[in-house]
């Protein structure tokens, strides 16, 4: 039951959605995009419930806040939908980016070994003797994920172990997502060229460096120093990603304001 609303949900109502956005600025079609949007948020929140709560706490979290986004962002298009269609291109661009990286395990995994190969790097070089072990593709067809593989609970992903340690890099641990969602934040306003380079790039550094020290933190102390997995992940790590976030938030903000102009519309902070 869970693979066949997976395949639905994945291929079925997102292309909807990516299509219904890209080829219409009407304000109806808009909210319409958006609430199936939200609702594939939720049925990915269904999901992550029906296998194991404890495990997958980040997706359950992140898509329940998805959802309600996309709810709260259908009943704010206005009539004046200059920056629903400015959220339209994000949308297309970084997510349709990220569901092809998520949904072609080949490609998922080129990504996940460069995050790896540069945190085996560091670590080598701070004295652990660990290394890649290949590329786990969790069972799935390297070509294209159309199902879930469920283990006690937990959803495989396309991983790669890292020896000497119980540690796999997966994609969550790149910062890819959030890259592409801030680039075409830079990218689709009309901020002179020289400046959206300049940001992105800062950017870019900021989240890549952050989750590679993150990785770095995690690999070193948790398999070299027998540290607990939840306290260098979930406290340091996250303190660590958080920061990095808000960083880039507000410098992003601050040298493009045209984001903030759009951001307010959307959520309704102003009159529109």
């Amino acid at each position: 039951m869970l693979n066949s609303l997976y395949f639905i949900n994945h291929f079925i109502l997102l292309p909807i959605s990516f299509g219904l956005l890209a080829i219409s600025k009407n304000r109806k079609i808009l909210i319409f995009s958006f609430l199936i949007i939200s609702l594939h948020s939720f049925i990915n929140l269904f999901i992550y419930l029906s296998a194991d709560i404890e495990k997958n706490f980040d997706p359950i979290l992140t898509n329940f806040i998805l959802g309600l986004l996309f709810i709260l962002i259908s009943f704010r298009v206005s009539d004046k939908i200059e920056s629903f269609n400015y959220l339209r291109k994000v949308i297309i661009f970084s997510f349709g980016i990220y569901f092809l990286i998520e949904h072609l395990p080949i490609l998922r995994g080129v990504v996940t070994l460069i995050v790896a190969f540069v945190t085996v790097l560091i670590n080598r070089f701070l004295g652990f003797n660990c290394y890649i072990a290949g590329i786990d593709y969790a069972g799935y067809n390297i070509f294209i994920q159309t199902k879930l593989n469920i283990i006690a609970g937990n959803i495989l992903e396309v991983n790669v172990p890292i020896g000497n340690t119980d540690i796999n890099i997966v994609l969550g641990c790149s910062g890819v997502r959030e890259i592409l969602i801030l680039g075409f934040l830079i990218k689709f306003t009309s901020a002179n060229f020289d400046i959206k380079r300049k940001t992105f790039f800062t950017d870019f550094l900021i989240i890549f460096i952050a989750n590679i020290l993150r990785n770095v933190i995690v690999v070193y102390y948790t398999g070299y120093k027998n540290v607990s997995f939840e306290t260098t992940h979930h406290i340091a790590g996250s303190i660590l990603i958080f920061l990095a976030l808000f960083s880039v938030t507000v410098f992003t903000l601050f040298k493009i304001p045209e984001i903030n102009s759009h951001l307010e519309n959307i959520l309704g902070l102003k009159r529109i």
